[in-house]
């Protein structure tokens, strides 16, 4: 009797596979061969879909921010977006500790779901009567904290 073929592959089991792989077994364990084998494809299959592990990992950290939908309805006031901001940060990070490596502030490479947080919490800072280059710094400095924090959990977690 052949062996079961293996579900068909696209993209978002591949993602799914990666970060199911890092939250088990820590970064270090994840590479193309060992999303394949889990997958039950062969290695060359996977760059079908995704072009090297730089870009899965892009693909991942994007997938775990686009994990919780964005409220329905917003906290009112700049300090409610802001806060509810973190607090969604906070936990993807606390979900995937792995992640927090991955995310550079000085840097930032957002994908669809990262963007989509990070415009979420701009708009609560509209009313704000400052600049939008202060704009910027309000919600790097929350930002930098709950990464910064959640860095240094994961790196004591090790």
């Amino acid at each position: 009797m052949p062996a079961p073929r293996p579900a068909s592959l696209n993209r978002a089991r591949i993602v799914e596979a990666a970060i199911a792989i890092a939250d088990a077994e820590g970064f270090d364990a994840l590479s193309m061969r060992r999303v394949a084998d889990r997958l039950g494809h062969a290695v060359m299959s996977l760059y079908r879909h995704v072009p090297d592990k730089d870009q899965l990992v892009a693909l991942a950290v994007d997938a775990v921010f686009g994990e919780e939908p964005l409220p329905a309805n917003p906290p009112a006031g700049w300090r409610g977006r802001i806060r509810e901001s973190a607090w969604r940060q906070w936990r993807c990070y606390r979900r995937h500790p792995w992640v927090a490596a991955f995310v550079s502030l000085d840097r930032p490479h957002l994908g669809p779901n990262g963007l989509r947080e990070t415009e979420w919490a701009f708009e609560g800072l509209q009313s704000l009567d400052v600049t939008d280059a202060e704009r910027l710094r309000v919600y790097l400095a929350a930002t930098a904290f709950v990464h910064g924090a959640a860095g240094q959990l994961a790196a004591e977690a090790v």
